[in-house]
């Protein structure tokens, strides 16, 4: 894989797992390729949530809809 195509690739999984880009991480391209093996763009980038502990969009969006639930629902645990 050419590097353009692959750092495209890595902007794209940044983007929709993490919703960040590549500058957001504060990697350059250079300091990326030497951290990862840039043969996977999805592998490598899942890589980087698991060393920074990042959560993915799609688990926040989920407890989104959950507290929005709980707004919605309320129950009364008082007596």
């Amino acid at each position: 894989m050419n590097n353009e195509k692959y750092f495209a690739e890595v902007e794209r999984e940044l983007l929709s797992r993490f919703h960040i880009t590549l500058e957001d991480t504060g990697y350059e391209k250079l300091d990326w390729i030497e951290r990862f093996d840039c043969e996977d763009a999805k592998q490598d980038v899942a890589m980087f949530g698991m060393k920074y502990d990042l959560t993915e969009m799609e688990n926040l969006s989920l407890t989104s809809q959950y507290r929005s639930f709980q707004k919605s629902h309320p129950t009364n645990h008082r007596q």
